[in-house]
Order: structure tokens, then sequence, then C-alpha cells
């Protein structure tokens, strides 16, 4: 358990922000015998994180080798933005106990099978979510996955578009609105 931990942490350490998410966060917990591989996010709800780390960068190989046995991972990507956002969020895993995604917790992929990337973005392995759209506020994406044994490593992909938001003022939507009409007389007239 605290190598578990201190393999997290170095991980944490070593990389740098990139993703515009508000908050990012990986947590872990060992798979008691109770396991149900059927429903990732119950079982996460019925125990206790052994540890969270903020990530600051997804790109890195996450959870590589023999430490990380029988765990069951959380990632969670908070967003919170003034304007609409469209989110794409892709998942490369070593997930032999399967993966389950949701989206402002509603359940969006559902895989129970033993999920294995082989390192390749191009696999059919690959599970994710493309171009979400989120309203301004706070929207989230949880991951949930779980390994049984030598995790061959895990990657992410988080991309996100900041949709422009065009605002007018009332006095400018009744300008708009009178030059139309303006100009609806004047072709009447000709």
């Amino acid at each position: 358990m605290k190598h578990k931990l201190n393999s997290l942490l170095g991980l944490f350490l070593a990389t740098s922000f990139s993703a515009n998410a508000a908050l990012i966060t990986i947590e872990s917990v060992d798979i008691a015998t109770n396991f149900n591989e059927s429903d990732l996010q119950a079982y996460w709800n019925s125990t206790s994180p052994a540890s969270s780390q903020i990530v600051t960068d997804l790109s890195g190989l996450y959870f590589n080798g023999s430490a990380h046995n029988n765990t069951l991972f959380k990632l969670t990507a908070d967003f919170s933005s003034t304007n609409p956002l469209e989110v794409s969020f892709f998942a490369g895993l070593d997930a032999g106990r399967g993966a389950e995604i949701f989206v402002n917790n509603v359940l969006t992929v559902n895989d129970d099978s033993n999920i294995w990337w082989s390192r390749n973005w191009n696999s059919s392995d690959v599970i994710g979510v493309e171009n979400i759209l989120f309203g301004a506020g706070s929207n989230s994406i949880e991951l949930y996955w779980g390994e049984n044994r030598n995790s061959g490593g895990n990657s992410f992909l988080l991309e996100e578009t900041e949709l422009a938001t065009v605002e007018a003022s009332s006095p400018a939507i009744v300008a708009l609105f009178g030059l139309g009409l303006a100009g609806l007389a004047f072709r009447r007239k000709k």
C-alpha cells in the first residue's frame, strides 16, 4: 500500500499543468474479495479512497506495473466555465476488470470486458466520449477502471474548446430590428 502511494506521488510531482479543466483528480482503492465488476461506481461508493492526487498533466503513462494489482481507480475531471464547452475525453487503459464513464452523473460508457489498449491510441479498446456539449457552469466526467494484475499502463486525452457566445445588449437588438424594418419599408417603396 505504501509503495502505491509513493508511486502515485512521484508520478504527480513529475508532471506539469496542461489541461484547462478546473480540477482533475485520480484516486485509488484496493479491491477486496467482495468486488463487483458489473458496477464499479457502486463498489467505489462503498469504500474509502486509499490515495487521492490532483493531476496536472494527463499525457503521461500512469500506473504501470504490478504495484497496481487489484486496484480500482477513479479519475474525475471537474469543469467550471462561464461559457459553454465542447469536450472530448479518451482513455487508453489496462483494465482487466472493466471501465465506466459518467458524464454529469449519467453512465455513458460501460465496458466490463478485459480492456487492453496495447499502448496504441488506434486500438479498438480505447474508450471515451466525444464532442460533449457542456453548458456554462459546473460539469464533470468520471472514469472508473479496475486492474487485476500487472498493469501495462494507462494514458488519457482531454480536449476542450470554449464555445463563443454572442452577447448583444437590448438597445443593440432594438437598433438591428429597426434597421431591418427600415430596409423592408425602403424596398417596398421602390
